[in-house]
This record gives structure tokens, sequence and C-alpha cells, in this order.
């Protein structure tokens, strides 16, 4: 692991904010600089052989929007590399660098992070895929409010406020 912490502190000084296991796993998740994702991205792939994103989730804590990428090396070792983002109210968009160029597959998964939280990856235009055209706001985040309908189409959820009939 030294090894490695030196290599990507090479590539990308300051950029490596905190390693440490991931949760009760072996596996190790590093806290990265978020302006700094892509390099450490391309760091990881072609310096130390974590050529496979398996997956990449996103998640909203305390108004702070955490992008998680867990990648797989070529010879099966796990981590997770993971950046975030405050976003500068609950209607604008974050913006994230892609890792697009490093994994390809992580266009998909940019993309739905795009449209439910409002993260920007890169020069990327944001397309719907999920959401209905015209749907506004990001759907994911907890301070979103859902609308009580969209398109003449009443919303059957209870109201915020607890407690109420569905209608």
């Amino acid at each position: 692991m030294k090894e490695l912490l030196k290599k990507i502190n090479t590539a990308a000084p300051g950029a490596l904010l905190e390693n440490r296991p991931f949760g009760r796993t072996a596996t190790i998740s590093y806290w990265v600089e978020v302006r700094s994702i892509e390099s450490v991205a391309q760091e990881f792939c072609a310096g130390c052989g974590f050529s496979g994103l398996e997956n990449m989730s996103a998640m909203e804590i305390e108004q702070t929007i955490v992008i998680s990428y867990f990648i797989k090396s070529q010879s099966g070792e796990m981590a997770v590399l993971r950046c975030s983002v405050v976003p500068g109210s609950a209607d604008s968009v974050a913006e994230v660098p892609s890792v697009e160029k490093v994994w390809s597959e992580a266009g998909r998964y940019e993309d739905e992070i795009s449209e439910l939280f409002g993260v920007v990856f890169g020069e990327k235009k944001r397309v719907h895929r999920l959401l209905p055209e015209g749907w506004r706001g990001f759907p994911l985040r907890k301070s979103y409010a859902f609308p009580s309908e969209f398109n003449s189409i009443l919303h059957m959820r209870p109201p915020a406020t607890g407690g109420g009939e569905i209608r």
C-alpha cells in the first residue's frame, strides 16, 4: 500500500485526503480532493492496474454529495475512491470532473447521478434517461420537494407533514 500511496502523491500531490478500511472489509477507501479525482483515477487505472469500474454511486450527507467509485484491479483487488462536493443551493448543480476517459463505463453512472442528484461531470451535457422531459429539480436530494402533480398526474404520496391519507 505504501507504494500505491507514493505513486498517487507523486502523480497528484495533495489530492489524497484520507485512506482507511471501507466499513468492516479489507477494501481500502481513498478520499480524494474533488478537483483531482480524474488524475487520481488515471493513476489507479494505468499506474496501479485498477482497470475496472465495478459500480459508481452517490448519496447526500448533510447537504454534501458523496460520489463513490468502486474499482477492481486485474488481480481481483478492490478499492473505493470517494470525493465530495457541496452544491451552492438546493436547486443548483454541483461540478465534478468526469472519469469516463479513464473508465468508459462511468458514462452511464455519471448520467444517472447527474439527473437524480444534479451533479455535472466535466463538460457533458445533461441528458434525461430516467426522468420525463420537463422535470424540475433533483429528486434524490434530501431537500427536494416532490410536486403534488406532474403533467396533470397527481402524486400519490402522503403529505410530508406526516400521517396524512393517500389520495
